[in-house]
């Protein structure tokens, strides 16, 4: 009898810490702004790997339905944070809503511009005489800065608008000769798409340059509860460093995600051509910001009217709160 009491005493004691330690777990809404893909990689790595767990905190992901519905979740309390293009934040900032930047990973988006070998974009130039696919994307919005920055006249290219999901099969069935794209995510879906022989380039190269991959919060969320966000960054900078060091393992951990996953292969490309525009900057952590990259951005919305009015910098972004 006295043995028995001991263990179920032990089995309360287990009980209770574990109802403890659960309830110390600070809950936090993350909201993606498009469905899963390679870029979100370090996220699953950090679930998997119990990184979030381990700095206390209890994280649910989701996916999203386009930028605008993310910031419109994030502004309206909905969401506590939201993985994000950058130049969303910006957009949202400059239009008076209480938002900030707490990580940049992706200072420049891996943008490109994809055609066939047989009617090339080898330079912005090329584009003149073509037909093109435009959405509501960043290269669409932002296609008539582009050509004036590289001395292209827009005037010359018949474009045409669609869904952002028929842009690739416009391309593929040749209705289209053109369409701009993630290098981290349509490039290694493209490739498999056709057996044709396709051309990309770098828009970065071209001046074409924003913000992508990044986390937004509220600014009530950063006043209310800043150290459950520093916990967050620090989670996901050592999910960074996992994913880099390991990414066919981030492959079969993302694969795991997904009801109905997309070729291996391509996956591992994503994350890999992702990881790869993360950069190391020495002696800063994993998603410092530049202010110098949001100040370019913000010139170039302004440029195409998509804001009226630049803030002051401090309103956009703090770097507060990334692992010293």
């Amino acid at each position: 009898m006295m043995i028995m009491r001991a263990a179920l005493m032990a089995c309360a004691a287990v009980m209770s810490l574990s109802v403890s330690a659960l309830a110390a777990e600070e809950p936090l809404k993350v909201r993606f702004t498009w469905r899963i893909k390679g870029e979100y990689a370090p996220l699953y790595v950090a679930q998997d790997k119990g990184l979030f767990a381990k700095y206390g905190l209890a994280v649910t992901m989701a996916e999203g339905a386009g930028g605008q519905a993310a910031m419109g979740a994030l502004v309206q309390g909905q969401e506590d944070v939201v993985v994000t293009p950058g130049v969303y934040a910006l957009s949202t900032v400059s239009k008076g809503l209480a938002v900030k930047l707490i990580a940049v990973y992706h200072p420049a988006t891996p943008f490109g511009l994809f055609s066939f070998a047989g009617k090339p974009v080898n330079s912005p130039k090329d584009l003149e005489g073509l037909k093109i696919a435009t959405s509501f994307d960043n290269f669409s919005n932002h296609l008539n800065a582009f050509c004036r920055k590289n001395n292209i006249d827009c005037d010359k290219i018949t474009k045409i608008r669609v869904n952002i999901a028929m842009q690739q099969q416009m391309f593929v069935s040749h209705q289209v000769d053109a369409f701009g794209g993630y290098l981290n995510v349509d490039w290694p879906i493209l490739k498999r798409a056709t057996t044709e022989p396709l051309v990309a380039i770098d828009l970065a190269k071209y001046g074409f340059s924003v913000p992508g991959l990044s986390i937004a919060t509220s600014n009530t969320v950063l006043e209310k509860r800043p150290e459950v966000l520093r916990k967050f960054l620090a989670a996901i900078a050592e999910a960074t460093a996992i994913t880099r060091a390991d990414i066919p393992a981030a492959t079969e951990i993302l694969m795991k995600s997904w009801s109905v996953s997309p070729n291996r292969a391509v996956i591992q490309e994503q994350i890999e051509s992702s990881i790869g525009a993360t950069p190391v900057y020495p002696g800063r952590p994993t998603g410092w910001i530049d202010e110098t990259v949001l100040s370019d951005a913000l010139n170039m919305l302004l440029e195409t009217k998509e804001i009226e009015t630049k803030q002051p910098m401090d309103r956009y972004f703090t770097n507060a709160l990334l692992p010293k």
